[in-house]
């Protein structure tokens, strides 16, 4: 079986950080019921899918880069490592990217699943042997009983935007099986964030964090 080195899957879209309040300037806080967000929720992943490595390897010398973007601003980012081919696609104004990553001989898919633009993985991330069969499920969200849209609430009522390039979210979970939300919002040159316990939502603490300058 390939063996596949889960930090592939945690590749960010970093935020420049340039906007200069915690709420957007052009897009307002959206929430469960928003139908951008149930639209993104089901990106549409195709089991049976299977890389064209002759059309991989054009794109790398068509556009003489990992990163493209397509006629519809999809922003897409195919590489190859040791082990697998590794795709990322992200429609635009989404804010998960779908990932997935094909075997090396036939280009048959391998794993599949969403990637928070900030890194963390969403849902269940499925995988396939060559011959198509489904071999694993993992739900990373089965730790946090306090969800995703449970966090896009918290951020509403603290009027803090989840497009604002100033409002970062991420989630973790601890070798004792604790899991924890942060949102982080910059002000000036430093960061306030907060920790949020990934069951209860109840906020854990509040750090202020000087920025390097």
């Amino acid at each position: 079986m390939v063996t596949i080195n889960k930090n592939i899957v945690f590749w960010v879209l970093f935020l420049s950080f340039t906007s200069m309040s915690c709420s957007g300037q052009n897009k307002q806080i959206i929430n469960s019921e928003n139908s951008e967000y149930k639209q993104e929720k089901h990106i549409t992943m195709d089991t049976v899918k299977k890389l064209d490595i002759e059309k991989f390897y054009l794109n790398q010398a068509k556009y003489k880069s990992a990163a493209f973007i397509l006629n519809d601003s999809t922003k897409i980012q195919q590489f190859e490592t040791k082990e697998c081919f590794v795709e990322y696609i992200m429609p635009n104004g989404y804010l998960f990217k779908e990932y997935n990553a094909y075997y090396k001989n036939s280009g048959m898919l391998y794993e599949t699943g969403l990637v928070y633009k900030d890194g963390f993985i969403k849902g269940v991330m499925k995988t396939y042997s060559e011959s198509g069969e489904l071999i694993k499920e993992e739900d990373y969200d089965a730790p946090f009983t306090f969800t995703f849209e449970d966090i896009l609430g918290y951020l509403k009522d603290n009027e803090m935007d989840i497009y604002s390039d100033r409002v970062r979210v991420g989630r973790y979970t601890g070798n004792n099986q604790d899991s924890y939300w942060t949102v982080e919002c910059k002000i000036s040159d430093y960061l306030i964030r907060k920790t949020l316990d990934g069951r209860t939502g109840e906020l854990l603490k509040t750090e202020k964090v000087q920025l390097r300058k």
